[in-house]
């Protein structure tokens, strides 16, 4: 049964992306503008963590098209305000922060597996 704390702590989390994505330029806090693209990947990178602790059942692939359809409707929905556009350098952050954890995720799963098989590539 997924915890109903995270998952809270996930639904207000997406309303926050939300508000900040659709809200005209102005509104945006500085520091989130002059740190856009590290705005995308850590936003991500915690969206991942969220949706993996809410749903631990769910498959990667759903995992992944969940938080790209979300990055994808965030940029659409920019592209029909004024003073907003779509931008696919944004996608590609949003892309990088789900990477980047699911990268941790495996290496963390596999580390002792994949130490072995470097070892053995450097022994041979």
């Amino acid at each position: 049964m997924p915890n109903k704390l995270v998952i809270t702590l996930l639904s207000l989390l997406l309303v926050s992306i939300s508000v900040f994505a659709f809200a005209p330029g102005q509104f945006t806090p500085a520091w989130v503008v002059n740190h856009d693209k590290f705005s995308h990947m850590l936003v991500f990178f915690v969206l991942s963590v969220m949706l993996s602790l809410s749903f631990p059942k769910l498959t990667l692939i759903t995992h992944l098209f969940s938080l790209l359809s979300f990055a994808v409707l965030i940029e659409l929905v920019q592209y029909l305000f004024v003073g907003r556009g779509f931008s696919i350098e944004d996608l590609a952050y949003d892309f990088l922060g789900i990477l980047v954890f699911y990268s941790l995720v495996f290496w963390a799963k596999y580390k002792d597996d994949l130490k072995q098989f470097f070892l053995t590539l450097i022994r041979s």
